[in-house]
């Protein structure tokens, strides 16, 4: 671990894997050629056999999304394997909205909502020639896509009205921009539109590279990283970091961080909190992950600025989200509960119970929880069994919950020794052992079940990892290798003490 954060020290370009949703968007929107190669060629590598790009469940917003690059290349009918690949990209989206089910609703990936609708009329005309009921019929929206919405902030930016900033991270869809609205929107020091290699390629595209220059170096990088292949939010450097420094914190408390890192983050943050990288607003994640982060350094932090997220019983992550998130909560009692713990401050006692009651109502009836930013309940059970028991509190809605969390860990543990939702990774094994190694820590007279199953992963954890699986949820599924890392790290650090 002391490696890693030396490396990150030294390299603070964020490693998250490509995607074929923002290397198709980027494709459609930048207009840069040097790299349009290497892109067809990942998009072309990528899609699946039956025809669709991303993960089973995930599949509409990515296939749209490299339609749209594909079908954007002034030579797509004649360059090697791109009609092919849309062919059979369109076909087998029409035969899942022929089908008697029709189309899924959409999962909660990041502006999923207006990236959909926005998608399903860029590529009208291109899906409507694959139609098994003729040219004329368009493709249906899925469930939970809001066309009206997407309309309504379409004609806000025609008219160069500003946006919500939070929404600038999909710029892309609104491609392209028009001058007036362009000048709206401002980069990051670093160069990025709020963190999204797509939506600041849409933006130099509408201002131009002279007023644009200072994102050039940054897209240079970004097509640099991957020989082309576009990841989805790079530059997330408050995110990745923070989720590297906690786990650090807790499971490597010998490992001297680098000043610079700290530094880094402290600079960033202020009375409204902290976003995930330089331009995305503050929301109550980061926020909360940074403050328990600097109480748990011995900082003195203020609880009022993570109250700036509160609403009504729970912590949210930005205004006006379509969806609370779990672990958000999760974090946001665990801060608050070391407050209490650590510093004897009680005035947040009653939010704090009021926010375990909500986050205890999210379970569910197998005795797990589900995340919004993360496609395995291994991710978020392990946040929320962590902030229950650290809380210390034993009631019995309390005690019940996290007793229902135990019982669903110790029977999901598959043959191998490992856990997986579709099969065993190391990432969620990590997370499976780190949760049980709290309910030994909690209550040492039940540590029997919990440690042999801990025994168990040893060889899951130690073994060869396979390529780890996107299952972290932007845009599109996506991997942060060194949060993975670190989590890997820390499940193994721990289960070798069973």
């Amino acid at each position: 671990m002391e490696t890693l954060l030396k490396e990150m020290a030294a390299n603070r370009v964020t490693q998250f894997s490509p995607s074929p949703y923002e290397t198709g968007q980027y494709l459609r929107v930048s207009g840069r050629a040097g790299t349009t190669d290497s892109q067809v060629a990942y998009l072309l590598k990528t899609q699946r056999s039956d025809g669709l790009w991303g993960a089973d469940g995930f599949e509409l917003v990515p296939t749209l999304g490299a339609i749209a690059g594909l079908a954007s290349l002034s030579d797509a009918a004649v360059r090697p394997g791109v009609a092919d690949a849309l062919s059979r990209a369109c076909r087998r989206l029409w035969d899942l909205a022929s089908s008697e089910e029709g189309l899924a609703a959409l999962p909660d990936t990041v502006a999923s909502e207006l990236i959909t609708p926005a998608l399903i009329d860029g590529n009208r005309e291109v899906l409507r020639r694959y139609s098994p009921a003729g040219p004329e019929r368009d493709f249906p929206q899925p469930p939970r896509a809001r066309p009206e919405f997407w309309r309504k902030l379409a004609g806000l930016i025609a008219a160069g009205q500003p946006i919500p900033k939070k929404l600038w991270h999909s710029l892309e869809v609104f491609h392209p921009l028009p001058s007036a609205f362009a000048g709206t929107v401002a980069a990051a020091e670093d160069g990025a539109v709020t963190c999204s290699p797509a939506a600041t390629a849409a933006w130099v595209a509408a201002v131009g590279p002279e007023v644009g220059r200072g994102s050039l170096a940054y897209l240079d990088e970004v097509e640099g990283r991957y020989d082309g292949a576009i990841p989805m939010g790079s530059s997330m450097t408050f995110f990745e970091l923070l989720w590297v420094l906690v786990p650090v914190l807790k499971y490597f408390p010998e490992i001297r961080v680098p000043n610079e890192l700290i530094t880094e983050l402290t600079d960033a943050f202020g009375e409204t909190g902290i976003g995930g990288g330089p331009g995305l607003p503050p929301d109550g994640d980061d926020t909360s992950y940074l403050m328990l982060a600097m109480e748990m350094r011995g900082s003195v932090t203020d609880p009022a600025v993570l109250m700036k997220f509160w609403e009504d019983d729970h912590f949210i992550s930005y205004k006006a989200e379509q969806t609370a998130s779990e672990t958000v909560n999760a974090h946001a009692i665990e801060y608050l509960s070391r407050v209490r713990l650590r510093r004897g401050v009680q005035e947040y006692a009653r939010t704090e119970d009021v926010c375990v009651d909500w986050l205890i109502a999210q379970q569910t009836t197998e005795g797990c929880w589900y995340d919004k930013w993360h496609i395995s309940p291994y991710y978020a059970t392990h946040a929320c069994v962590e902030a229950l028991l650290f809380s210390g509190k034993k009631t019995k809605t309390v005690v019940d919950s996290v007793e229902r969390a135990r019982t669903w860990l110790l029977r999901s543990q598959q043959e191998d020794g490992g856990w997986g939702i579709r099969k065993t990774t190391q990432e969620e094994t990590a997370y499976a052992v780190l949760a049980l190694d709290c309910f030994v820590s909690n209550d040492p007279g039940r540590a029997d079940e919990a440690a042999k199953a801990i025994t168990l992963a040893n060889g899951v954890l130690s073994g060869q990892d396979e390529e780890t699986p996107p299952l972290w949820m932007g845009k599109d599924l996506y991997t942060p290798y060194r949060i993975v890392d670190t989590v890997e790290s820390c499940g193994r650090v721990v289960a070798a003490r069973y």
